[in-house]
């Protein structure tokens, strides 16, 4: 029984990445009369293909960790995915969205995540409204992937942030 809700979830992990290329294939074509002289693997586009096809990472590539089972591929191929998509949220705002609710779900099979988030809750717990660069030196991490888990763990409702000042305070939910 196992087996076959791993089997379904990587499918709905495999459509829900094969849905956002084709959504990012489908949209990727605006503002062709401007000059970009940015890098290649930093244009928004080149010769009408979407954005992220000359990135260093795509869709692919985190689908191809997945499948290995190397999460933590996975997850530094999706974080230079959404940096792309960020830049593209004034454009396309709906794929931030969209780009949010897949990572939502690629923290539920995240063993780092876990890892983390039964660190962090309990120290939410015991001091409700702590700030979040508080928390930083009680995770196994680097700063930059503390606030991939923070940022998540608000987003999936396991903890309430609140920004204050160039941090935020943290609250479990």
């Amino acid at each position: 029984m196992s087996q076959f809700l791993i089997g379904v979830f990587w499918l709905v992990v495999f459509l829900g990445l094969w849905w956002f290329v084709r959504r990012l294939r489908r949209t990727g074509k605006h503002n062709k009369e401007k000059q970009n002289p940015a890098p290649a693997h930093r244009r928004k586009e080149s010769a009408g293909e979407p954005f992220w096809v000359n990135a260093r990472s795509s869709p692919f590539d985190a689908l191809a960790h997945l499948q290995n089972g190397d999460y933590d591929g996975a997850r530094r191929a999706l974080q230079k995915i959404s940096y792309m998509v960020y830049a593209e949220r004034k454009n396309r705002p709906e794929l931030v969205d969209q780009f949010t609710a897949l990572m939502c779900e690629f923290t539920r099979i995240d063993p780092l995540f876990g890892q983390c988030m039964k660190i962090i809750l309990p120290l939410v717990q015991q001091s409700p409204g702590i700030r979040q660069t508080d928390l930083y030196p009680y995770l196994p991490v680097d700063v930059e992937t503390a606030r991939y888990v923070l940022y998540f763990a608000h987003e999936t409702g396991a903890i309430f942030r609140k920004k204050k000042g160039n941090s935020y305070t943290v609250f479990p939910s």
